[in-house]
């Protein structure tokens, strides 16, 4: 070939390397699957609000939590909306209550696959059938409640559950990490020890309840729910329901009925009128802040059940 052949073809000859190369790094970026969070944000997406402050605790600064069933709307009649499928598919992490709780969400949320964390799962509950939960049994004497958040031991292993995930995304730094969830579960444990303590003097003590969602909070520290007046969550009081919750409020002394924001109250407020009682509000959803969420109920609990009388003291 001559010089000037040569020098014709250097340029082509080049051209085609730089063509190649930009075909091979479209071909490699099309072959691999992305991560959720390509951007390095830390992203997870829980079902329900109660679980969204505490993941946040856990999360590095610039993290971003959703939640997928907003404060105020009941699980048991939420309708999935046309981005959800999106907002699984972006998580770094999904949460996950579990044990029919989510309702028609639970597919949905299960799609996330390995990054996926059910907290029935973690609370060693796995090998109940998810449709046990008490919005799809009406013989609620077998039913399993899947309040899980509403015990702090269960959270505790919650805390654990997450901590062992978070460290494992890329970019999340452990000892950081670490130092957030040992804060975490010393605020935990102390809430606990708060409940046991203030609630000491009503061990023992019945309650009745607008729907069953405080049965495992009821056994942790020392009460009884005597009624509820919804056992089934998507339905409204029977008579006959509304009855055994009277005849359990006259028998058991209660002063209280405790009603749910995500309830609508009038039946419980005319029950409570007609036997009276006074009407407070014990809320298992929140806005988002478990923390605020189970001390306001822990107020309204001491408020609503009458301590038992001191001994009599000897002469």
């Amino acid at each position: 070939m001559s010089r000037q052949n040569a020098a014709r073809s250097t340029p082509r000859l080049a051209m085609a390397l730089t063509l190649l190369g930009v075909v091979g790094v479209i071909m490699a970026s099309c072959s691999r699957s992305p991560s959720p969070s390509d951007d390095g944000r830390v992203r997870v997406l829980v079902s329900i609000p109660p679980l969204a402050g505490l993941v946040e605790a856990l999360l590095p600064e610039g993290a971003e939590v959703e939640t997928l069933i907003p404060p105020g709307s009941s699980v048991h009649s939420y309708q999935l909306r046309p981005d959800d499928r999106a907002r699984v598919a972006r998580a770094d992490l999904v949460l996950m209550v579990g044990l029919g709780l989510e309702g028609r969400a639970s597919s949905l949320l299960e799609s996330a696959g390995d990054r996926l964390i059910r907290f029935d799962h973690v609370a060693g509950l796995e090998g109940e059938d998810d449709h046990t939960g008490h919005d799809h049994d009406h013989d609620h004497a077998h039913t399993i409640d899947p309040h899980l958040w509403l015990d702090p031991d269960l959270v505790l292993r919650l805390i654990d559950a997450l901590e062992i995930r978070l460290a494992a995304i890329n970019d999340v730094d452990r000892d950081s990490l670490a130092a957030r969830a040992a804060f975490l579960r010393e605020r935990t444990q102390m809430l606990d020890f708060t409940y046991r303590s203030t609630l000491a003097d009503r061990r023992g003590q019945a309650i009745v309840t607008h729907h069953d969602a405080w049965s495992r909070l009821a056994d942790r520290y020392g009460l009884r729910v005597a009624a509820v007046l919804r056992p089934v969550a998507s339905g409204e009081p029977t008579p006959g329901e509304l009855a055994k919750a009277r005849e359990a409020i006259q028998r058991e002394g209660v002063t209280t009925i405790f009603v749910e924001p995500q309830f609508d109250a009038a039946l419980a407020r005319r029950l409570a009128a007609s036997a009276g009682v006074k009407v407070a509000v014990l809320d298992p959803i929140g806005g988002g802040d478990w923390f605020a969420m189970m001390r306001a109920n822990l107020d309204a609990l001491v408020g609503g059940i009458p301590a038992h009388e001191p001994a009599p003291q000897g002469p």
